[in-house]
């Protein structure tokens, strides 16, 4: 995913590289209308450039349809946190509240003095979800893993055999 700015550089590139093709396509057009003697040469230039301004088409078209990352504020994540806390201590059924786990988690990782938690924040906040579903877990994404680190008290420290 995109954040907003990201995706606007990359349209803005793409439309610079299209209308250069445009550009040198209309010289060669005009150089055969001027009656150029490399007719055949120049046809085989427009149909590269032809080509070209196809791909650039369909990668701003790509580009434009991706979904946009827009950071959540300190008070949605704040209230994420607060409705995540709420669902898992109020949750009975322990499988359910695994599935949800995985749904977002990486990894754990248990060492002597803290716990390591590799975690995709992006599939716990997601605008996109579709509460009213089945099924409306967030949607897979591009975005790095994050760590919470968790530093045990000292009570909590595996003891050396």
């Amino acid at each position: 995913m995109l954040k907003n700015s990201e995706q606007k550089e990359q349209i803005e590139f793409i439309k610079n590289k299209l209308n250069d093709v445009k550009r040198k396509r209309d010289t060669l057009i005009n150089a055969i209308e001027n009656g150029s003697d490399e007719v055949s040469s120049i046809m085989k230039r427009i149909s590269n450039y032809d080509e070209r301004e196809r791909a650039l088409l369909i990668e701003q078209e790509k580009i434009s349809a991706e979904p946009v990352f827009v950071e959540p504020s300190g008070i949605e994540i704040d209230s994420a946190v607060k409705a995540l806390r709420d669902i898992i201590t109020n949750i009975k059924n322990v499988r359910k509240i695994r599935i949800l786990l995985q749904s977002f988690i990486e990894s754990i990782e248990v060492f002597d003095d803290e716990i390591v938690i590799n975690y995709l924040p992006e599939r716990i906040v997601n605008a996109k979800a579709v509460h009213s579903k089945n099924e409306w877990h967030a949607d897979m994404s591009l975005l790095r893993t994050k760590i919470m680190k968790i530093e045990l008290p000292a009570q909590f420290w595996r003891k050396a055999a």
